[in-house]
């Protein structure tokens, strides 16, 4: 207690930097869930190939508003625990003019959610980790919830996060869909591994 954590290097083969580099290099095209988080690779990965933003899918069917936002109460939503959520979520929240309320992670099953939501005005996302699309941004704004979020939310670096996740479900899916037909992306796989082990 009290002592400064030590650096202990790894003595792996490979770093997990290298094997990204090995793994973008190997492909044709990369897809990134945000705008902020294909910045955030390519800062750290010369990357090559064709690059496509596609955010993240979410079910705009089950995430809707049900309750109006004037009858819900001045309340925000922190969900998560110490570990993801950054020490300032409930200033974030008091600021905004809202009374932070938190709720531990997965003590509501995923189906509950647009229930949970809209008994929010407001949801909190300031996570710990830098986030490479944060499906509940986009979750909560379909609920109809104003969302309180830190730049490490990857889907608030759209300008119109639900608009882009609307607009990216049918693409998204096609890409995946596209991927998994292709001979190429099975023997790419195993190409993969074969380097990764050395």
């Amino acid at each position: 207690v009290g002592r400064r954590p030590r650096k202990i290097a790894c003595d792996c083969s490979h770093t997990q930097r290298d094997a990204c580099q090995l793994l973008y290099s190997a492909c044709s095209a990369v897809q990134f869930l945000s705008p902020a988080h294909q910045r955030a690779i390519n800062a750290l990965i010369p990357i090559a190939c064709t690059q496509h933003v596609i955010a993240s899918p979410v079910d705009l069917d089950q995430f809707q508003v049900t309750v109006p936002f004037e009858r819900r109460p001045a309340k925000a939503l922190i969900l998560g625990d110490a570990i993801r959520v950054a020490g300032s979520a409930e200033a974030r929240a008091r600021r905004a003019g809202y009374e932070p309320e938190q709720l531990e992670y997965l003590s509501v099953p995923f189906d509950e959610m647009p229930k949970v939501f809209n008994r929010y005005q407001a949801v909190v996302i300031d996570p710990v980790m830098f986030h490479a699309f944060g499906r509940i941004a986009v979750e909560a704004l379909a609920c109809g919830c104003h969302v309180l979020a830190s730049e490490r939310v990857g889907a608030m670096s759209w300008p119109d996060p639900l608009a882009a996740c609307r607009a990216a479900n049918r693409k998204f899916w096609s890409v995946v869909l596209a991927g998994c037909q292709d001979k190429s992306g099975r023997r790419f796989g195993f190409k993969l591994l074969r380097q990764l082990a050395g």
